[in-house]
């Protein structure tokens, strides 16, 4: 299965590009990819990532997993 990671901002906007954690998940079980745990603690450039979105290949989401490091 194909699954994307999308990053937003506490205005709850999309952040475009692969720095701060988005990308494609190749794998059955997606949480069991060191991706995937790797989302609630990952330090990103600026801090700006409030959480992820977890998407099938419709669009659909199937998680969304709260950035920890988060601070307003």
């Amino acid at each position: 299965m194909k699954y994307y990671i999308e990053a937003f901002d506490k205005n709850d906007t999309q952040i475009l590009g692969n720095l701060d954690g988005q990308g494609i998940i190749h794998a059955n079980d997606f949480r069991r990819t060191k991706h995937y745990k790797a989302l609630s603690t990952r330090m990103t450039l600026n801090n700006r990532v409030k959480y992820y979105n977890i998407v099938d290949r419709n669009d659909r989401i199937i998680e969304r997993v709260n950035n920890a490091t988060f601070i307003n």
